[in-house]
């Protein structure tokens, strides 16, 4: 008995470990999206290469990389970033769990109210995500939405993959 409880203390830990690390890898694909789409923050100097009115001085470096609208977060600020959305989300859909049984009468035992709870707490933790952007983030709440909104927009196909993968395991098993 106590060897299992080891074990399952040892699998939740991994699990969580695991959730944290793929949580940072697709906030950062999103923020990279984003970046892709949106402009830099600061514009580029139409007169950086042309040194030919001022040959005295050295010619000005190119940049390697050009300037982000939105940084990229850096692995512990992804992980802290992922760590407390997760919390609220948890705590958030365990409200609306509570409100819908309780006051609404709407059971969450079937998939529709598995669905309907999960699309209305969609936008909460679209702001949340955005929220915890802005403060973490040099960004503006503009840009932080948009990595928010393409951060569920990659994260709902492989959340539902992996769900369809464990089910999948779990009838081959059970």
């Amino acid at each position: 008995m106590a060897v299992m409880f080891g074990l399952g203390c040892v699998f939740l830990l991994v699990g969580a470990g695991v959730a944290l690390v793929v949580g940072v890898v697709l906030l950062r694909a999103a923020v990279a999206a984003a970046n892709r789409l949106l402009e830099p923050s600061t514009p580029q100097d139409p007169f950086g290469h042309w040194d030919d009115w001022d040959a005295d001085g050295p010619a000005p470096i190119p940049r390697a990389a050009p300037d982000r609208a939105v940084p990229e977060p850096g692995f512990l600020t992804g992980v802290v970033v992922t760590l407390v959305l997760g919390a609220t989300t948890a705590v958030g859909y365990l409200c609306l769990v509570v409100a819908a049984q309780e006051l609404l009468g709407i059971g969450v035992d079937g998939p529709t109210g598995v669905v309907l709870i999960f699309l209305a707490g969609l936008p909460f933790t679209g702001f949340g995500l955005s929220f915890l952007l802005t403060v973490t983030l040099p960004t503006t709440l503009k840009r932080a939405a948009l990595v928010a909104f393409l951060y569920h927009l990659i994260a709902i196909p492989v959340t539902c993959v992996v769900g369809a993968i464990m089910l999948a395991l779990a009838f081959v098993i059970g």
